[in-house]
């Protein structure tokens, strides 16, 4: 059975070279293995560099041995921190980088966009470049730019150029600026909530803003199984319903029906099957496509967690491979 994967992640040497030579945020500490990303947001990923860093034959043997046949590679976190020029220099570096990987395996390989959003008119520019240039697929979007989320003015052109290069938005969690989330640890800011509640907010004021609206044919992706819509969808749509009292929210449709027409979300690093199950009931098989986290997860253990939900063979193959070609026009 065909498998694509929507989100496998990478770094490279110039990024981690610079992060390690930067004594503000981003900051990696080559003798704990850290990566720093400013207030609690200490990422331990010294054992996994390695794979992070290898994009060539050791990763295309746990691919083999999972039987993922495509990954769409997205670089991690960090590049958008650093001042304007360093991290424009270091996005197309890092895009020539990857560029030459595609190309030697261009059927294993699919690329998104990193684009530091300092300067609206260099992100259009160079997700230009990655498409009509390197052939990527999409743009790696993150939940947040320091100052400012994708629904903020600045963000729209960006949108819309991907729009008119047919480039899916993958919204990726950054780091939350919410205080709140702050004050606990690594576990609470990141993956353990504030990673989820930081895309929810994002894709929220997207569609309240009525970004949707305004880009009819904008196709959004989001991980981990929907973050925290699978269990709020229903009250947000309700909420609009009888709520409609100043007339700030700008979306023409209910919260729901753009999760049928234009968001769709993966199965990365979630391996809960009533959350599965509780994702598909609401948003349907035909939106949920297969992503794995790796290497911040294992690939083996994505593929056997899908196999284990006792899926029909037609809503396995619409996950791991029939949707992607279906509503993402690829052919593998």
């Amino acid at each position: 059975m065909k498998k694509i994967d929507f989100e496998s992640h990478y770094y490279v040497r110039s990024y981690i070279d610079a992060a390690s030579e930067h004594t503000g945020v981003p900051h990696y500490d080559k003798k704990t293995g850290i990566m720093y990303h400013g207030n609690d947001c200490f990422l331990p990923i010294g054992a996994i560099l390695s794979r992070l860093l290898e994009l060539g034959e050791q990763r295309l043997k746990d691919m083999d041995e999972a039987g993922v046949d495509k990954c769409f590679l997205s670089i991690s976190l960090g590049i958008g921190q650093f001042d304007a020029q360093t991290s424009q220099k270091l996005a197309m570096a890092n895009h020539d980088e990857l560029a030459q990987v595609i190309a030697k395996y261009p059927h294993r390989f699919g690329g998104y966009a990193v684009l530091p959003m300092h300067d609206t008119e260099f992100a259009v520019k160079e997700l230009t470049r990655c498409h009509d240039e390197l052939g990527y697929f999409g743009w790696n979007a993150f939940s947040n730019f320091g100052d400012k989320r994708l629904d903020d003015k600045a963000c729209f052109p960006v949108l819309e150029r991907a729009v008119q290069l047919n480039m899916p938005v993958y919204i990726h969690p950054s780091v939350p600026q919410i205080p709140d989330l702050h004050g606990y640890g690594p576990a609470m800011v990141t993956s353990g909530l504030g990673f989820a509640v930081d895309v929810t907010i994002t894709l929220t004021r997207m569609i309240f803003a009525g970004i949707f609206d305004r880009l009819p044919t904008l196709k959004v992706i989001i991980g981990h199984l929907g973050e925290c819509f699978p269990m709020i969808l229903r009250r947000m749509d309700d909420s609009l319903r009888v709520q409609k009292i100043t007339g700030k929210a700008r979306n023409q449709k209910l919260p729901s029906e753009y999760f049928k027409e234009n968001i769709w979300i993966t199965s990365s690093g979630n391996f809960l099957a009533p959350a599965f199950q509780c994702a598909k009931d609401v948003f349907g098989i035909e939106h949920i496509l297969f992503g794995t986290d790796y290497p911040m997860e294992s690939l083996n253990e994505n593929v056997d967690f899908i196999e284990s939900l006792g899926l029909g063979e037609e809503d396995l193959d619409r996950v791991f491979w029939k949707n992607a070609e279906e509503y993402f026009h690829m052919k593998m």
